[in-house]
């Protein structure tokens, strides 16, 4: 198994306890967890706006998925930064995170 470093102050090198191993995989759950996102689609006068698609931002060495709301694409984009500019000759397309940031940023 490859050694991953982990970020828990205070944590014991290991073996670990059982109560050391949940704070190890609670810290890497919440260090490498993916950033979720929402693409919204912005009418041109302001005045509605609808969900796009959805996804999950694997960070900066990963790709991200999206899916679309209506249910007719999805796929993998190397970030949510770069759908946004595959969109932006169809219209204001705007970015929202809904989720923390990483641990590592």
């Amino acid at each position: 198994m490859d050694n991953i470093m982990v970020s828990a102050p205070n944590i014991p090198a290991p073996p670990w306890s059982e109560s050391d191993l949940a704070a190890v995989l609670e810290d890497m759950s919440t260090a490498y967890a993916p950033r979720l996102f929402t693409v919204f689609e912005i009418a041109a006068d302001r005045e509605d706006a609808r969900i796009h698609a959805w996804g999950m931002d694997f960070g900066p060495d990963e790709s991200c998925w999206f899916h679309t709301a209506d249910g007719g694409a999805s796929g993998s984009i190397s970030s949510p930064e770069r759908l946004l500019r595959a969109l932006r000759n169809l219209g204001d397309f705007r970015l929202v995170r809904h989720d923390a940031a990483r641990a590592d940023e």
